[in-house]
């Protein structure tokens, strides 16, 4: 051994051995049955969410994917945070749990946790020289020999440094465990290993084992970290004592009675307290490892009033006299985690509350808080629950039962959002679920709030955080999304925002600015559309309002949200004003009804669509029909002509406009259908984003705003004859050069609709020779200001005639 490590040792045996002698003390332990009191209280009859209701997220991210590492375990996740560097390191095994061939792997993120690193080896497995074969537990219970394996632990910093830690964990047979020492290894913030593994401490059974004739002694030299002294004594503070850490002496520890035996002790947590003559406590919880038949299934706690963590584990290692008590929060026998929010001081407690001996699950992962100097958990909320059911593949040979669920929750805070890090089904991993998976959950003053009612109980409201957008590579819906990237309002800024596309590159263009994007094969796919908009609480649709089936999937899925939930979900749907508009052309359109979105447009719609269909306005009913049936709040936008450049990532020409300008330079001379005397509105396609984003920040306020047969949205700033369009094309083609007539003349509809739009007669008639005169109302009460004036919609055709000429001059 190398002098390093013997100096290192020393330490550690004084270390060990200092702490039996100080002083102890304890704070009185509360009566057992007063920390949970949430409510609702725990349904055993409900298996996936206990009687609960989804905690809302602001994303779901799979980190490690055992299928696709052709591994079969994975468990363990332990989560650091430095700045915007968020660290996850866990255990992997080929075969099943603390096997030959289990090793550490680590993940990084370098942008608070929104993208991952893939996971790598960080701690290789401790196999000998002749082992090429690692084989399940059941090879090596037969032959009496230990499987040598590495547990994630947890990370310390120590003066610019970090190290990653691990333990030992061999079993030999079920009932036959042993730790043999635990190691660490020096890593930069991107997770890349600095220094070689070395060891911080060293037991009776790390020679036996033979640890020696493995990697860590070949290649590792076995040698004892040069910091192994600091970062034990890091180890052993109240805050940072790592809940695997007990397993390491290898003797039972056991609760105030003597008789339930303790392991994986949560964080310690501390309170404020002026009674105390230290300032205060700490609070940490146990998990009860006692057998089957005398195991309590229950949360267990223990305090310290020593600031220092004096007086237990693992300041002293007593099997015998520790102040564990028994509570009355449930518990399903599995590892639990203890955090305070850096700027509120509040507790959560991430467990899994829910066992029954019939039917063991461990479903589902719960997240439960307590605030203040109240210690007690009222509220409390599902995070994952329903883990896969099929193993693949099946290499447990019936080792541990099969206790579904999401468990081994870890947590760090990172700015005001929470990330937590679990594992499903423990041992396994399950395809196509998430094997690791984080959550973010925000939690400020506008997101979660307690306020005390009349019997002094405490509620917790969740705003919904999770948005789908469709149409992201589209001209309105493009426009749309810059928009709400580039918000004044902080509720949409928090927002997560997932955007469906067609094509990767687009994909990786919207990744770059921080939205999740979903390649997809388009609207015809329903059942996509509705297993999507069922993640999430708020959609904004955009690509077409001829689409039926794409709406009405979308409002589906959110439906089924809201059953997962429980809270209200948002459909905001984009159409058109052509809806509403008279022919002129083909049928007499008698006196011109100018509408505000304050009548009663929808009925207005009803009627139309009984006298002649017309995709559009199909849609506006089926959406909101649907909604209606569903309990989903639907917003309809409907504008009129759209003009303007817009600010989307790709494409920033409208159809209507362009299509007109493209006749015109085929034709060489601007054109309208028939006497060209109907009128439209318009709108600047940036004032209609300005809209959506004011309505989407009404919902997110909570504020009530119309929705379902009220709940459509006229956005016109001014208006238009068909003729005085093509005018306005004549003199921007004059201006440059393109046509050989400025002076507008008069087409067919069908020749308008074969050139124009290559459509049929009615939509070219609704597109191109329709009137209709809408007034919006609704828009400006919410506090809508559009910017752009008539100057700009007249100066906008020489832009947009150049956009043209740009888009065919790149074709040719």
């Amino acid at each position: 051994m190398a002098k390093s490590g013997i100096a290192n040792a020393a330490c550690l045996i004084g270390l060990l051995f200092a702490s039996p002698w100080l002083t102890r003390t304890h704070a009185k332990p509360p009566p057992s049955d007063t920390l949970w009191q949430v409510s609702p209280p725990l349904d055993y009859n409900d298996k996936l969410f206990a009687g609960w209701k989804q905690v809302s997220v602001e994303a779901e991210i799979q980190i490690y994917n055992g299928v696709a590492e052709n591994r079969t375990y994975a468990h363990h996740p332990e989560l650091f945070a430095i700045g915007s560097n968020v660290l996850l390191i866990y255990s992997s095994a080929p075969v099943d749990e603390d096997s030959m061939g289990q090793d550490i792997w680590i993940s990084t993120s370098s942008d608070n946790g929104s993208t991952w690193s893939p996971g790598r080896s960080l701690m290789p497995a401790a196999l000998l020289p002749n082992q090429t074969e690692t084989y399940n537990w059941k090879y090596w219970c037969d032959r009496g020999i230990a499987q040598r394996a590495w547990q994630a632990l947890t990370f310390v910093q120590l003066e610019g440094e970090l190290y990653a830690v691990g333990q030992s964990g061999s079993r030999w047979c079920p009932g036959r465990w042993a730790s043999a020492g635990r190691i660490a290894r020096k890593i930069s913030l991107s997770g890349e290993p600095l220094a070689d593994p070395c060891w911080l401490e060293q037991n009776e059974f790390t020679q036996s084992e033979l640890y020696a004739e493995t990697v860590y002694g070949t290649e590792y030299n076995m040698e004892y970290c040069a910091r192994a002294c600091e970062i034990n004594a890091i180890l052993r503070e109240p805050d940072e004592a790592p809940a695997w850490s007990p397993w390491l002496y290898n003797k039972g520890l056991y609760a105030a009675d003597g008789l339930h035996q303790m392991e994986e002790q949560s964080f310690a947590v501390w309170h404020n307290d002026s009674d105390s003559p230290t300032g205060g406590y700490w609070q940490r919880h146990w998990r009860d490892i006692t057998s089957e038949a005398n195991n309590t299934h229950s949360v267990w706690v223990e305090y310290n009033t020593d600031p220092k963590g004096n007086g237990w584990y693992p300041k002293t290692m007593n099997s015998h006299g520790n102040t564990i008590h028994q509570t009355n929060i449930p518990d399903a026998k599995t590892k639990q985690f203890l955090g305070k929010l850096d700027d509120t001081g509040d507790r959560f407690l991430l467990s899994n509350p829910r066992y029954n001996v019939a039917d063991p699950q461990r479903q589902p992962l719960t997240l439960a808080l307590s605030r203040g100097a109240d210690q007690t958990y009222k509220w409390i909320g599902v995070l994952r629950t329903n883990a896969a059911k099929e193993i693949v593949p099946d290499t447990r040979d019936g080792i541990k039962n099969r206790a579904f669920g999401f468990s081994y929750p870890s947590a760090v805070q990172v700015g005001r959002k929470l990330l937590i890090a679990y594992s499903e089904n423990k041992e396994n991993i399950w395809n196509p679920s998430s094997v690791w998976t984080y959550h973010r959950v925000r939690f400020h003053d506008s997101v979660y709030s307690f306020s005390v009612h009349a019997k002094a109980s405490l509620k917790l409201s969740i705003m919904p955080e999770k948005l789908l957008f469709t149409g992201a590579s589209g001209f309105i819906g493009g426009t749309v999304l810059t928009q709400l990237l580039n918000s004044s309002y902080n509720d949409v800024n928090a927002l997560s925002i997932t955007a469906l596309v067609r094509r990767q590159e687009q994909a990786d263009i919207l990744s770059q600015k921080g939205i999740h994007a979903i390649i997809f094969t388009g609207l015809d796919d329903s059942q996509f559309l509705t297993k999507i908009a069922s993640e999430h609480d708020y959609v904004v649709h955009t690509p077409t309002g001829f689409h039926t089936r794409s709406a009405v999937a979308l409002l589906e899925g959110l439906a089924e949200r809201k059953k997962q939930t429980g809270r209200d979900v948002h459909f905001i749907h984009t159409s058109g004003t052509s809806n509403l508009a008279e022919r002129t052309i083909t049928q007499q359109s008698g006196d011109i009804h100018q509408w505000s979105d304050k009548e009663k447009v929808y009925e207005h719609e009803e009627k139309k669509e009984t006298q002649e269909a017309y995709g559009q306005r199909t849609t506006d009913i089926a959406v909101v029909r649907t909604a209606e049936k569903t309990g989903v709040k639907a917003y309809i936008m409907m504008p009129p002509t759209v003009y303007g450049r817009g600010t989307g990532l790709f494409n920033q020409g409208s159809m209507q406009i362009p299509s007109i300008i493209r006749g015109a330079i085929k034709a060489g001379v601007p054109e309208y259908v028939g006497e060209g005397t109907a009128r439209l509105g318009h709108v600047h396609v940036t004032d209609l984003a300005l809209l959506y984003e004011l309505i989407l920040s009404k919902i997110l306020s909570g504020e009530r705003i119309p929705h379902g047969k009220r709940g459509i949205y006229f956005s016109n700033t001014g208006s238009h004859s068909w003729r005085d369009l093509a005018a306005l094309v004549g003199k921007a083609g004059g201006s440059l050069g393109v046509l050989e007539s400025i002076e507008p003349r008069s087409v067919s509809l069908e020749e308008a609709g074969l050139r124009w739009l290559n459509a049929t007669p009615q939509i070219a008639e609704m597109n191109y020779a329709a009137y209709s005169s809408t007034k919006p109302v609704l828009a400006p009460e919410l506090g809508w200001r559009p910017t752009k004036t008539e100057a700009d919609w007249e100066n906008s055709f020489v832009e947009a005639f150049q956009m043209v000429l740009d888009e065919q001059a790149q074709k040719s």
